[in-house]
């Protein structure tokens, strides 16, 4: 009865609202261990089970992810990286591998900001990672481009009054274009042609989906990212193409790099892969950020 009252109010305005004030909070793996404890997650309410499609594909694919796991940085990665495709065969609220929520997009061990930083947030949604960033660096930083493509989302983000940063209506992609974008109220709006399986898990009913058509671009094509130094990207399946729309832009600069791999099992080996096979020194680390099988990201140093 609680988890479903918990539910309700969670898809609700003043739930996202509650749900951002934990998120940003340095108590929120305490808060949600809490509520792990209470089963007031999804996670906690999720019925052990064999997930069959993925078994299957980390089976045929187990030679990219041994190779994937050589090339990683750390021993953290690359437990981690095993735990996580583990829990995706084996969903189950014991096999969840460690993680940690406040400092997603900025774990202090492996990201190093600088006062001239130019952050580039695609998937922005409200602002919520622009303020973790402008928080991490003492509002020491040279500018931020921000790109979200959900037109309420875009509204507010716009409303927020911050120096420097230039805000962007736009889907990234590998190429310029008009795409369709799927739209609905679990905060996962997508384009159409990403695949996109994560949701499939969880049980969302009755979820309204919309689906309009939005402008797309590359990060390579927009003059205001040509010094980016950090690139984060969370666009619900589309990451693989919009890093093909800035190879340019990377290999010239270099910069840090966050990326959401957790949105499919191809995304699961083809971004680390794509990375693997820039041949730019990269060190990759994979750290995961939440209590079930989202955010799960790759960092390249």
């Amino acid at each position: 009865m609680l988890y479903k009252l918990k539910t309700k109010i969670r898809y609700s305005k003043f739930g996202n609202k509650i749900v951002n004030i934990i998120l940003s909070s340095k108590y929120s793996d305490l808060i949600y261990v809490f509520f792990d404890k209470l089963k007031l997650t999804d996670t906690a309410n999720l019925k052990p089970i064999v997930n069959k499609e993925s078994y299957k594909f980390f089976e045929l694919n187990k030679d990219r992810v041994k190779k994937i796991i050589s090339y990683l940085a750390d021993e953290k990665s690359k437990q981690i990286y095993s735990e996580i495709i583990n829990y995706r065969c084996f969903i189950n609220s014991r096999n969840v591998p460690e993680y940690s929520m406040a400092d997603q997009y900025f774990p202090k061990d492996i990201i190093k900001l600088i006062d001239s930083e130019v952050f580039v947030d695609c998937g922005a949604y409200t602002g919520d990672t622009i303020e973790k960033f402008i928080k991490n660096t003492n509002g020491k930083y040279k500018k931020i481009i921000a790109f979200e493509a959900d037109k309420k989302n875009f509204s507010k983000l716009q409303k927020k009054k911050r120096n420097n940063v230039f805000y962007f209506n736009l889907g990234i992609w590998y190429e310029k274009d008009i795409l369709k974008f799927i739209q609905d109220e679990t905060m996962s709006s997508k384009l159409q042609q990403t695949h996109v399986n994560i949701n499939n898990l969880y049980n969302f009913q009755n979820i309204t989906e919309q689906v309009i058509k939005i402008d797309v671009d590359a990060i390579d094509n927009i003059p205001e990212c040509s010094d980016m130094t950090f690139l984060k990207m969370d666009i619900e399946g589309a990451e693989l193409n919009a890093l093909k729309g800035a190879e340019k832009t990377i290999r010239k600069n270099k910069p840090k790099l966050a990326i959401c791999i957790y949105h499919s099992n191809e995304d699961m080996l083809e971004i680390p892969e794509w990375l693997i096979n820039l041949n730019m020194n990269y060190k990759l680390y994979i750290r995961h950020h939440f209590t079930n099988l989202t955010e799960t990201i790759i960092y390249a140093i």
